[in-house]
C-alpha cells in the first residue's frame, strides 16, 4: 500500500528487497564474511551515535558507564575508557544495556580489549534477556539495510533534490526533505507491524505523528493517524535509524533520531 504509493506503482508490496536494492549491496558491512560466509555466529548491529546507547554497571551509585559500538544476540562491544578498568577479564558481572528508551539487564563477561574496543560475552543464564533484545535486534537488523532508492523509482513528489527516499527489508520505506542548511523540515517512515498492519512515523510542520493502517472489508487500506503519538512505534523507528549504515545519510538523521527520542522523554547522558 505505502509501498506503492512512495515508489510511483512501481514497487509492490512484495517488492521488499533481500539482498540488494538498484544494484546496492543491502548486506551488514560490518560483519566480516569470507567467500560469502559470516565468520561470527552472530551478526553485530553498529550504533549509529553513543549519544543514545550506553552500558552501565557497577556498585558506584552513579555507576559506570562505556559507550556502545556494536551489539549481537551473542555480545557487546564499547569503546574503550576508565570505566572498563574495574572489569576483570573472565569474571562474570552484572550490566545495564541502554538504547534510547530500552534498558535491558544482563549478565556479561570480559572477552577482550584491544584497539580501543572493549567485548562482552553476553551469558544468557534464562531467556529473559534474549527475549528482551529480539524485538530491538531485528529493528536494527532491518535498518542497517536501508539505502538509497533511484529518484526515477519514487513518486513524482519526491523526485526533486529535496528529497532522499531509501527502501530496505521487512518493508521499510523512508523519505526525508531536507532545507540549504542541511536540517530535515518533513519525513515519512513506515515499517511492518504485526499480521497486515502497516505503522508510519511522519514529521510535518515541526511535529511528530504515528498512524497505522486499518483494513476495513472490500475497502483499500486507510492510515489511521493516532491521537498522541504511540511511544512503541516511536521506539521502534530510533531502533531502526540508528543502525542505519554509516554514510553523510545517516549522519544527517541524528537529530531526526534525537526529536523522536525526545516524544519518549528520553534525555541523553552528561
Amino acid at each position: 500500500m505505502f509501498l506503492r504509493k512512495l515508489f510511483g506503482g512501481k514497487t509492490t508490496d512484495s517488492d521488499t528487497p533481500s539482498g540488494s536494492t538498484d544494484g546496492l549491496s543491502l548486506t551488514n558491512p560490518n560483519v566480516a564474511s569470507s567467500g560469502g560466509r559470516e565468520k561470527r555466529k552472530h551478526d553485530r548491529w553498529h550504533i549509529l551515535s553513543s549519544s543514545f546507547s550506553r552500558l552501565e554497571f557497577g556498585s558506584d551509585p552513579n555507576g559506570q558507564r562505556l559507550d556502545l559500538h556494536n551489539i549481537s544476540y551473542g555480545g557487546i562491544a564499547c569503546v574503550d575508557g576508565p570505566a572498563a578498568e574495574s572489569v576483570a577479564h573472565g569474571q562474570p558481572f552484572g550490566a545495564k544495556l541502554v538504547i534510547a528508551t530500552r534498558h535491558i539487564n544482563m549478565r556479561l563477561t570480559s572477552v577482550y580489549r584491544r584497539h580501543g574496543i572493549v567485548a562482552f560475552r553476553i551469558l544468557h543464564e534464562t531467556p529473559d534477556t534474549l527475549v528482551s533484545m529480539r524485538d530491538l535486534i531485528e529493528s536494527m537488523r532491518a535498518g542497517a539495510s536501508l539505502a538509497p532508492v533511484q529518484k526515477v523509482n519514487v513518486a513524482d513528489r519526491y523526485k526533486s533534490d529535496d528529497w532522499t527516499c531509501l527502501h530496505g527489508e521487512e518493508k521499510i520505506a523512508l523519505v526525508f526533505r531536507t532545507v540549504a542548511n542541511g536540517d530535515i523540515v518533513e519525513a515519512l517512515m513506515t515499517f511492518k507491524g504485526d499480521g497486515e498492519v502497516y505503522t508510519e512515523v511522519a514529521l510535518r510542520n515541526g511535529r511528530i505523528s504515528t498512524s497505522q493502517s486499518v483494513v476495513t472489508s472490500g475497502v483499500a487500506p486507510q492510515m489511521n493517524v493516532s491521537s498522541g503519538v504511540d511511544r512503541l512505534t516511536i521506539e521502534r523507528a530510533c531502533f531502526i535509524l540508528l543502525a542505519m549504515q554509516p554514510t553523510a545519510t545517516s549522519v544527517s538523521m541524528r537529530p531526526f533520531i534525537a526529536m523522536l527520542l525526545k516524544e519518549l522523554g528520553f534525555k541523553p547522558p552528561t
